[in-house]
C-alpha cells in the first residue's frame, strides 16, 4: 500500500537520479510528491497502477527513452483500458 500523497513520479532511469531530483523540486513547491523507481519497464506493475488509480493520485512519467511508445505511453494505454472497463 502506497503512502497517500498528491502525486507519483515513476522515474524509469535506473538509479532514480531525476526521479528524486524533480521529487525535491516540487517539495519546494509545498507539495507532497512520492518517486516509484522502476527497474523494468515490462512487464508493467499492474497491482501499483490499480492501487494509484482507486488513491486517485496524479501520476507523472520520466524516461531516457522514447516519449511516443515508451514507458509513458504504455501506462497511459493501461490506465485508458481500465477506463474503458468500468464503463
Amino acid at each position: 500500500m502506497l503512502e497517500e500523497k498528491e502525486g507519483i513520479i515513476f522515474s524509469s532511469r535506473y538509479d532514480g537520479k531525476y526521479g528524486n531530483q524533480s521529487e525535491r523540486s516540487i517539495s519546494n513547491e509545498n507539495l507532497d510528491i512520492g518517486v516509484v523507481n522502476v527497474r523494468f519497464v515490462k512487464p508493467l506493475d499492474t497491482a501499483l497502477l490499480d492501487e494509484l488509480i482507486e488513491s486517485q493520485q496524479v501520476i507523472f512519467t520520466l524516461e531516457d527513452n522514447s516519449l511516443i511508445g515508451g514507458f509513458g505511453s504504455a501506462i497511459s494505454e493501461y490506465f485508458d483500458k481500465r477506463v474503458q472497463q468500468t464503463k
